[in-house]
C-alpha cells in the first residue's frame, strides 16, 4: 500500500486502532480481557478503502482521454432542423450531438439540456437577462439556433483526471475531443463511469 513497508503498515494500523479505541463508544473496564477484532477489521477496511481510492486517483492521472473516448459518436451538420436532431437523439438514446462540418471541424454541440431550455417558460425580463437570446432559442428552427457554439473541448492526450475536473467544474456531461481543430471523438459521463 502506497509503497509502505510491512512494519510501517503495522505501526500505522496500530495508531489507527488506538484512535478507534480512544474514540470508541464502548467503555472497557480495567483488567478485563477485550477482544478487538472489530476495531482491527475496521482499521484494515479503512486502510483498504484508502488504498483503493489512491489507486483510482492514480489511474485517473495515468489514463489518457483517447483510451476511453468514443471515436465514432453520431454527429449532425449545422443546418439540421431541430426536430430531426431531437428525433436522432431519442432514437439513438444519446444525450448530445456534436455539430460538425463535412471536414470534421467542430462547430458546436447540442444537448438534451438545450431542448429542456426550449420547453421552459420565459421569465419576465429583468436587468442583465438576455430575453432576446432566450426567445430566439424558443423559435429555433435549425441546430445552429440552439447549439452551444463554444463548447469546452479537450485533446486526446489530456488525462482523465483533467477531464473529471472539467466535468465537475463546468457541470457538463459531454466533452468533445479535438485534434488540430477537428472533431475526433466524444467523452460522456458514461465513459467516465466505465473506469470504475
Amino acid at each position: 500500500m502506497f509503497g509502505l513497508e510491512q512494519k510501517t503498515k503495522k505501526i500505522l494500523m496500530t495508531l489507527i486502532l488506538g484512535l478507534l479505541l480512544i474514540f470508541s463508544p464502548f467503555v472497557y473496564a480495567k483488567g478485563e480481557s477485550v477482544e478487538i477484532t472489530t476495531e482491527t477489521s475496521e482499521s484494515e477496511t479503512f486502510l483498504e478503502k484508502e488504498e483503493s481510492n489512491y489507486k483510482v486517483f492514480k489511474k485517473l492521472k495515468e489514463v489518457k482521454i483517447k483510451g476511453i473516448m468514443n471515436p465514432n459518436p453520431p454527429t449532425i451538420p449545422i443546418n439540421t432542423p431541430v426536430e430531426e436532431a431531437a428525433k436522432k437523439m431519442k432514437e439513438q438514446k444519446i444525450g448530445c450531438l456534436p455539430v460538425v462540418r463535412k471536414d470534421k471541424t467542430l462547430l458546436g454541440i447540442i444537448t438534451e439540456d438545450d431542448f429542456i431550455d426550449v420547453l421552459k417558460p420565459l421569465p419576465l425580463p429583468y436587468y442583465g437577462f438576455s430575453w432576446k437570446k432566450q426567445a430566439e432559442k424558443k423559435t429555433a428552427k435549425n441546430v445552429s439556433d440552439l447549439m452551444n457554439s463554444d463548447p469546452i473541448t479537450l485533446k486526446p492526450n489530456d488525462s482523465v483526471e483533467e477531464l473529471a475536473k472539467i466535468m465537475a467544474e463546468s457541470n457538463t456531461n459531454h466533452i468533445p475531443i479535438t485534434k488540430d481543430e477537428k472533431f475526433i471523438g466524444l467523452v460522456t459521463i458514461r465513459e467516465m463511469l466505465s473506469l470504475f
